[in-house]
């Protein structure tokens, strides 16, 4: 057998032709990082075209007729008369060059995603991580200043699996075996070697993120574009409008637009947080506190942020590094192994991290091996995969196998705030002239009206209530243990007063095992956002409706001098009310005589001698309130003529019934305000005409309006009862279990023609 060969585009270089060949290969036990596997050659070879490469051709490397890896040449360069040096990178280098345009994640799985950013890089995918979902955010990715390798480092990292490039090329992303893949022995350890240590670590701590729907609106881009633009954001947006040009395609972190000139908007995501943390006891009294903290992995959401802490306190445990050089057999980076420590003249388990192999008639590689660690098992990360919702009050029972359960408890939400008080009409106004009679003779007559004021203003809603005080951890149980709960009841929406608003009641707590929501905080207003189900809980309640305005007269008009009574009588009618189904009531109707024109008649009723006349109206209509319906208002006061008094008596405005409660809002939802009252409407109109030059008869002695009261604001109405609280739990079931590698008759390891492990 030839010792070493190089295979690349057709041409075969041999050992005599190799005139050095250095390999880097590692693997990142915490998941944390994607670093791609190189090869760096130098060969003899009187061919020039060697130069004229097409990048990411396969170079393969053999030991002993053994294919040890498979590179992609990134570039050739000619260091000699006849020497020219290849530069290659595994296929996760390929990634580098690629981009992904990321996205939000609501539940996707593990192998959707991964397919997505790695294209048309073949890729492998263990079965039992195949359908784990993701829930977040992944940035777009441009190269170079980020690729598809960073986000596919971020999925990875997100759900506890490693990625090696099997030496066909294929991208293979599995779990990290547990199990002895070998062994170095002190007969396999050159002198040299050496023991690291890392110092020590008391605790890691994890940001989880969770994105929910519901933020401000943003502008995100305003010019002219060409067919095909793409149009980035630098945080993720929902609900995207343009005007001008429009949108292609598009997902929470890019638009893609036709030709145009315009606006695109969009709304930003809620981006909450919490922290999650894990001691490693590790460290020593007088030490202080060496936290390890990961903020910036945004696929940690709820559903895996235990599961990651837990890995990173079981990679910090681990401080001791033996660094050696090694005779390598098939050991690789990620391998747990048996290994010979050169100080203590014991053999330890060691996890190998790296390996750095120069060609040589044996392999010899730097080894480095992270004593004492063993990676944890897909089966056993508590992923969290499962959920139940729990209300009212009994026992839990957890499914068997399942010791550790995540709870959120959610107290009742607290009830709505009363609305507010409508509004009080504005008083009559006066309004005197003289005018021409169209009766026989002409003769001039003064007239005096009443009018109404200004219509009362609705009033406004009442502010929802805050949702429910939220209790989040972890909780270890024995399996089939009974624990017991008690969920909360929303607290009573506020009753109208005509003090300040009242604040509604709270809710009572929740209970769950030993823990309460008395020790729980209140979630901001968008509230808190279940990643499995994207349902929203804990909002707070919506502000109440307001109450219609009261009739009266239009904002602006000037009563012209004249006895047109089409003009003079002109009025703004009252308006209607809002429920929370959307159903309009209207305020009580005036009695008009044409649209937007109160009642009267005519002639005027006189006295014998006709020396004057009086008339009143119908009352205006009071401003409407939800789930009520008002009727008509009645006409107004007494008209009385005689030959010596001429009086019109006006109604006063009318004040509105109160408006309904709003029902009582769903699981853990702050209570609705209650309803604005409605405005009241302006005193009716009255007036009077007399003959002063006694033309028609002796003019009367007594002349008078009398002006009604302004109407007074109807009552609010109470705001509505929170919603109940509940309790949802998040448990993991334990995935399918692989054994491990399959092992000979003999004690070795079975491999397949490509010197991959068979594992079952």
């Amino acid at each position: 057998y030839m010792k070493n060969k190089i295979i690349y585009d057709g041409r075969t270089f041999t050992t005599l032709d190799i005139k050095s060949c250095s390999l880097h290969l590692a693997s990142s036990l915490l998941s944390s990082q994607l670093e791609a596997n190189t090869l760096t050659a130098v060969v003899k070879s009187e061919d020039k075209s060697l130069t004229e490469f097409t990048r990411n051709t396969p170079l393969y490397y053999y030991h002993r007729e053994r294919l040890v890896c498979i590179s992609y040449v990134q570039t050739v360069d000619r260091i000699g008369p006849n020497k020219y040096k290849f530069y290659g990178t595994s296929a996760i280098g390929r990634l580098i060059e690629q981009p992904h345009r990321g996205g939000v994640y609501t539940g996707q799985t593990a192998e959707e995603v991964i397919a997505g950013i790695c294209g048309t890089i073949p890729f492998e995918l263990k079965g039992n991580i195949r359908e784990t979902k993701l829930y977040g955010w992944l940035p777009y990715a441009d190269p170079p200043k980020r690729s598809a390798r960073d986000n596919l480092s971020q999925v990875l990292f997100a759900i506890g699996a490693s990625l090696r490039t099997d030496l066909d090329g294929v991208l293979r992303i599995e779990n990290l075996w547990d199990g002895l893949s070998g062994s170095i022995g002190k007969q396999k350890i050159y002198t040299g070697a050496n023991v690291s240590y890392k110092s020590p670590v008391s605790s890691v701590s994890v940001k989880e993120h969770q994105y929910a729907k519901g933020g401000e609106e943003a502008k995100l881009f305003e010019g002219v574009t060409q067919e095909g633009d793409v149009i980035t954001f630098s945080e993720p947006m929902h609900d995207l409008s343009a005007s001008g040009f429009t949108i292609l395609e598009s997902n929470a972190n890019y638009a893609k637009v036709s030709a145009g000139s315009g606006v695109l908007t969009g709304r930003k995501y809620v981006h909450n947080t919490r922290q999650v943390t894990r001691s490693v006891g590790r460290g020593r009294a007088g030490d202080g506190e060496n936290v390890r903290t990961v903020t910036d992995a945004t696929l940690v959401s709820l559903a895996n942020s235990s599961a990651v802490a837990e890995r990173m306190a079981n990679y910090y445990q681990c401080s001791e590094t033996i660094v050696c050089d090694v005779v390598l057999d098939r050991q690789r980076p990620g391998d747990v192994i048996s290994a010979y420590h050169p100080y203590d003249k014991t053999t330890v388990s060691a996890c190998i991290e790296s390996l750095d192999i120069n060609m040589s008639g044996t392999l010899k590689a730097k080894a480095a091996a992270l004593v004492g660690f063993t990676p944890i098992q897909v089966e056993s990360s508590g992923y969290l995969n499962n959920r139940v919702m729990l209300t009212g009050s009994g026992e839990w029972v957890p499914p068997a196998g399942v010791t550790r359960v995540h709870y959120v408890l959610f107290s009742g939400a607290q009830g709505g705030q009363a609305g507010e008080k409508g509004g009080d009409s504005g008083s009559a106004k006066s309004h005197n002239y003289t005018h021409t009679s169209s009766i026989s003779g002409k003769v001039t007559l003064k007239a005096a009206y009443r009018l109404w004021g200004a219509g009362g203003k609705g009033g406004s809603g009442g502010l929802g209530g805050k949702g429910s005080k939220i209790l989040e951890g972890d909780i270890e149980i024995t399996p089939g243990q009974a624990l017991s709960y008690s969920c909360g009841v929303g607290g009573i929406g506020a009753t109208f007063s005509a003090e300040e608003p009242k604040e509604g009641a709270e809710g009572t707590d929740t209970v769950f095992a030993e823990f309460s929501t008395a020790q729980g905080t209140y979630p901001p207003a968008s509230g808190w956002q279940d990643p499995f189900t994207q349902e929203i809980f804990a909002k707070t309640g919506p502000n109440g409706l307001p109450g219609g305005d009261g009739a009266g007269e239009i904002p602006g008009y000037s009563i012209p001098d004249t006895n047109d009574l089409d003009q003079v009588l002109k009025y703004q009618p009252s308006t209607g009310a809002y429920d929370e189904d959307g159903n309009l009531w209207p305020g009580a109707a005036t009695h008009e005589k044409s649209e937007g024109v109160a009642w009267y008649s005519l002639p005027w009723r006189t006295n014998e001698s006709g020396s004057g006349g009086a008339q009143n109206g119908y009352g205006l209509g009071p401003g409407g309130v939800a789930g009520r319906t008002q009727e008509m208002p009645p006409r107004g006061g007494s008209t009385y003529v005689t030959e010596m008094v001429v009086t019109a008596d006006a109604a006063s405005g009318l004040t509105p019934p109160a408006p309904i409660a709003p029902r009582k809002r769903s699981l853990t939802i702050g209570g609705m305000g209650g309803y604005g009252g409605g405005g009241g409407s302006a005193p009716s109109w009255a007036g009077t005409e007399i003959d002063p030059s006694g033309t028609h008869g002796t003019p009367p002695s007594t002349v008078s309006v009398t002006p009604g009261n302004p109407g007074i604001g109807g009552p609010a109405g109470p705001g509505s009862e929170g919603g109940d609280g509940c309790i949802i739990l998040f448990y993991a079931t334990q995935a399918e279990s692989t054994s491990g590698a399959f092992i000979t008759q003999d004690g070795k390891f079975y491999l397949d023609g490509l010197g991959r492990f068979f594992v079952g």
